[in-house]
Formats: structure tokens, sequence, C-alpha cells
């Protein structure tokens, strides 16, 4: 009996070397750069082996019927401005009308990405990194803030031939009253000097005037290298393994991809677990309603001015340990 506990406690052993871990930590300097830039670059911040195992899961969840028609009504809603439309209602209008991938790709000229949202809630392992302390924890360093609710997860494939991605802010589109909010892009695949990874414009996120004085329409069509001088900067290369993180209002983009292969990446969304709702959410400004198909399930269970309880199932408080 002694003999065999040994043996099962050598394998156990074996197999905790063997999973991938987390081990996160952003230096002084890339701390710094966010809160000058409004992002930086975490090299080597998470293990490749780790995310092999979260692009098979991610390739499981887009080849399956369901997340890929999804993603395809998604892009119908926000390039035909349907408003306010629940993806997850089979029974619909809209659902009805776009019940398979044929009928939402012959409404659709070219777009720049696919985005499926919260495959955390549907896959184990891509919930493991999402909802991971270290993440969590890292997310609090940069919004300098105690405590972190997941807002959400977002797989955005950039296929061969995809357009490219206009310049906007995330918080434009979340339904938060807030500044504290961050955004980790975690490529799956390597991202060449020349591709089609994340591009910034680094200081954006504290140009208040931009977002106050203007819509998105207005400033879709500014010169922003009249306003921005110099100022686009990005981080690629990116091996597997690297992330990026980036400020809920810096403004970013991306080009189209016009490499060899699919472009694959993971955003993960934090924000502070005090940020309230804001008033005026379900007024949707054009090109603005992109994450209600997030969102929508789920915000009409908080009142405006309150902020979500912490065991809101779909966005939830991560507890990471905190050192004092």
């Amino acid at each position: 009996m002694g003999l065999m506990r040994m043996k099962f406690f050598a394998v156990f052993v074996l197999c905790l070397l063997l999973v991938p871990t987390i081990s996160l930590k952003a230096s002084t300097s890339a701390q710094l750069r966010y809160l000058r830039d409004g992002h930086c670059k975490i090299s080597g911040a998470l293990d490749p082996a780790l995310l092999l195992n979260v692009k098979k899961s991610c390739d499981r969840f887009m080849n399956g019927g369901e997340g890929q028609l999804r993603a395809f009504r998604q892009k119908v809603a926000v390039t035909k401005e349907v408003r306010g439309v629940d993806l997850l209602d089979e029974q619909s209008a809209f659902c009805r009308e776009f019940d398979t991938v044929k009928k939402c790709k012959a409404v659709l000229g070219d777009i720049p990405f696919l985005q499926y949202f919260n495959v955390w809630r549907e896959d184990e392992v891509v919930r493991s990194l999402s909802t991971s302390p270290e993440l969590a924890e890292l997310a609090s360093s940069l919004m300098r803030v105690r405590r972190v609710r997941l807002y959400q997860d977002s797989l955005f494939l950039k296929r061969v031939g995809d357009g490219c991605t206009n310049y906007h802010s995330d918080l434009r589109m979340a339904p938060f009253d807030t500044n504290d909010f961050v955004t980790f892009w975690i490529p799956l695949v390597d991202i060449p000097k020349h591709g089609s990874a994340l591009v910034f414009v680094s200081g954006s996120h504290n140009d208040i005037a931009l977002n106050f004085w203007r819509s998105r329409k207005q400033v879709a069509n500014m010169d922003l290298s009249k306003r921005y001088k110099n100022a686009e900067a990005h981080h690629m290369p990116l091996s597997v393994g690297d992330i990026t993180a980036h400020s809920g209002w810096v403004l970013h983009s991306a080009d189209g991809n016009v490499g060899p292969s699919d472009r694959l990446a993971l955003a993960v969304s934090y924000v502070s677990a005090d940020a309230v709702i804001r008033k005026g959410w379900d007024e949707f400004e054009a090109g603005h309603e992109e994450d209600f198909a997030s969102y929508g399930s789920w915000v009409k269970d908080v009142k405006v001015g309150k902020r979500i309880k912490d065991s809101h199932p779909s966005v939830p408080v991560i507890s990471f340990p905190r050192k004092e």
C-alpha cells in the first residue's frame, strides 16, 4: 500500500510540473509606458504551451456551428445598425431571419474581422486564462485599483484578405462610467513586424476633448495625423507568449491582413470592480453598439449609477492574493 501511494504521489507531482503555468509581472518601465502612452508590451508574459491549448480550444469554438453563426450575426447587426438585438435569442425576428452563416454572408461586404464574445463562458481552458488571478492582478496594477472585474473576452479572427480595423476606443462601446478599464491583447499566433496586430495612438487616452466634443463618426472622419504628430506606435513583432495591454480610452486600430495566414488573438478586458453603469448605455451611437452582443444579457440587471454585484456570474470579480 505504501508503494502504491508513493507511485501515485510521484505521478501527481509530475502532472503538476507538466501543467503550463501563468507567471505575470509588468516591469516598472512597462507600467510607466502604460500610464504615459496608454499601452505597453509585456514580453514572454504567458507560457506558449498554455496558449497552444487555448488556441486549440478557440479553434474548436470557432468551427462549431453556433459560435460561428453568432459571430456572423454580430457583424450583420453592427453593419446594418440593428440596435439592441439579442444574438442569443433564437426566437427573435433577427435570429430567425439570419439563421445560417450563408444568409449572413449574403448581406455582408468586406469586413475587418470576426469577433467571438465570451468564449470563457463556454470553454474551460479559455476560462482558466480569462479568470486567472494572475491576469487580474496585472490588470489591478496597471489600472491602479484594488479590485477588478472580468468584463469580457473576445476572440478576434482576422482572416487573410480581411480589411483594416478603424481607430476606436473600447470604453466608448462599453456600458460603464469609468476610466478604469484595460484590455490584454493576447496573440495566439506569431505576428511579424509588419503584421496586423494593434496600432496605438500614444497619449490619446488623455485627450479628453476628442471624444467630449465629437461623435464617433466625426472622429472617424478626422485626420488624426494632424492632431497626434508622430504618435502612432505598435509592439510588433509579437511571439506567442507576448501580450500587449491598452487603456479603455486609447485609440487603436489594426491593418488589414495581407499575410499568408489568418491572424488569431484573444482580447481579455477588465474593469474596476467599483465601476457603475452609465446613463444612456442603451442610446447607441452609430458604430458603438458592437459590444451589446456581449453585455446585453446582463446589463438590465443593474440600475444606472449602480455597480454590479460581486457575485454576478456574467461579470465576476476576480480575486487574487493582495500584497500589502
